[in-house]
């Protein structure tokens, strides 16, 4: 069936050669008919291995990466541990000078606002987090990776533990104006910090509030983490309107009128997020050392995780044709006892390697981007698990459109090796094991319909 689908996908290409009129596509009009075939494919050889990555973008000073941050220990039971420690710059919310003038603070309130679907893993258990001052400065204007990290100050500013199951709402008071008071409910994790700071940032001269930029000479920033070994991570949202740095102060006359001042982490502050990975003793550490030529199990993980490289050697075989139509597929493999928390990836992608060693998405997938953003990527290149039946059994497997990439691989333009990743990877803690070439049955397929010119 699928080979029927792959061969109507290419005489459909030959009826619209024949209606047009234009000779420059593909020089139809200069053909005879008996000068074009078409063809099928699906037995070009594939190799398959698992490839660690040393580094991943997590902040850029002029696009958007990453809003998700995961912060946390991961003890994965195939994957191994997962470390992450965010970094955050704050900035002030008005443009109006606080009043702390014979106020009295009454605390440092830290808060950050779960993303309550995006947390990952066995992640709902006692959960300690720890604050601490940054004495190194951020600057919006640089990109930053999850390899960067900054300075702090050993000393402790603020820690809590909670129990991170179902992340629970909170209900807390807030005083927008002036002797007015609010209670709010949000599902946010809210920390105390030192007080030393609460009343070194109220006894800060009135220029430490014009701008800030004046703002962050004075207060650069915090690195938030969590020791605590949890079987997932939690995910914030650090620029959400609910997460911020807030001062509560008193002020008293005949009564005690209470006030608050926010600083926040916006879109023009610099964020981001120190990512380790350690594969030790695991089944990913076996993979990345293999020495085969093409291995039977390969893994994918989220964050900096591993990547996956894939080699075409047989591509010179399509030599003199045109591809009408590509796609690759890879089959989720089946691990045992695996706990449905750790759900594999939704999207994946595939990119090329440069010459300087970065990675950047093939023209298919840049394609489909351009169309649609997410839904033009699910719809116009896939790698979306979708399942079917393969000899009476029913699998997940990925099929990826490669199409224009493909061309370049057989014009000699691009490298025979491929590699696939996850896409918004900063913000996906997910993983996966696909079945490699290595594999008997279900093995990945590179299935192309093309035009042979005779």
């Amino acid at each position: 069936m699928l080979r029927f689908q792959f061969l109507f996908c290419s005489l459909l290409f030959l009826l619209v050669i024949s209606s047009c009129n234009d000779s420059i596509f593909l020089g139809s009009d200069l053909l005879g008919e008996d000068e074009i075939n078409v063809g099928f494919d699906d037995t070009l050889t594939i190799y398959s291995k698992t490839l660690k990555v040393d580094a991943i973008p997590v902040y850029n000073a002029n696009s958007r990466l990453i809003e998700k941050f995961f912060i946390g220990t991961m003890i994965d039971p195939v994957f191994g541990k997962v470390e992450t420690k965010a970094y955050f710059q704050y900035r002030l919310l008005t443009t109006k000078f606080p009043d702390f003038v014979d106020a009295k603070l009454d605390s440092l309130i830290l808060s950050l606002v779960y993303d309550s679907t995006g947390s990952y893993g066995l992640y709902q258990q006692q959960c300690t987090f720890n604050v601490y001052q940054l004495t190194e400065s951020m600057s919006a204007g640089k990109n930053y990776g999850s390899q960067d990290s900054f300075a702090v100050d050993p000393n402790l500013l603020g820690s809590t533990t909670v129990d991170l199951t179902g992340l629970k709402s909170v209900s807390y008071s807030e005083y927008p104006k002036i002797g007015v008071k609010d209670t709010i409910v949000s599902r946010q994790l809210r920390i105390k910090l030192s007080d030393a700071l609460g009343n070194a940032l109220m006894s800060a001269p009135d220029s430490s509030f014009k701008t800030s930029e004046n703002f962050q000479k004075l207060f650069k920033g915090l690195a938030i983490s969590s020791p605590t070994l949890n079987g997932g991570l939690a995910a914030f949202l650090p620029t959400n309107g609910r997460s911020k740095l807030t001062l509560f102060y008193s002020k008293t006359d005949t009564t005690t009128t209470i006030s608050q001042f926010d600083f926040g982490v916006t879109l023009l502050s610099a964020r981001t997020l120190n990512i380790k990975h350690d594969y030790t003793g695991t089944v990913v550490e076996n993979a990345l050392n293999s020495t085969a030529i093409s291995d039977s199990l390969v893994y994918l993980h989220g964050l900096s995780g591993t990547q996956i490289e894939i080699e075409v050697p047989s591509v010179k075989e399509l030599a003199g044709k045109i591809v009408n139509y590509a796609e690759l597929e890879f089959f989720l493999a089946t691990i045992p006892n695996n706990d449905p928390s750790y759900s594999p990836i939704q999207n994946i992608l595939i990119s090329e390697k440069r010459s300087d060693g970065s990675f950047v998405i093939v023209d298919d997938v840049l394609f489909a981007l351009n169309l649609g953003g997410l839904a033009g990527l699910n719809v116009k290149f896939g790698g979306v698990p979708k399942t079917k039946t393969v000899n009476g059994q029913t699998v997940t497997s990925y099929r990826m459109k490669l199409s224009a990439h493909l061309q370049k691989m057989i014009q000699g333009k691009a490298s025979s090796k491929l590699y696939i990743s996850v896409y918004l990877r900063p913000e996906v803690a997910n993983r996966m094991i696909l079945y490699g070439s290595g594999n008997i049955d279900l093995s990945p397929k590179l299935k192309v319909a093309f035009t042979k010119l005779q």
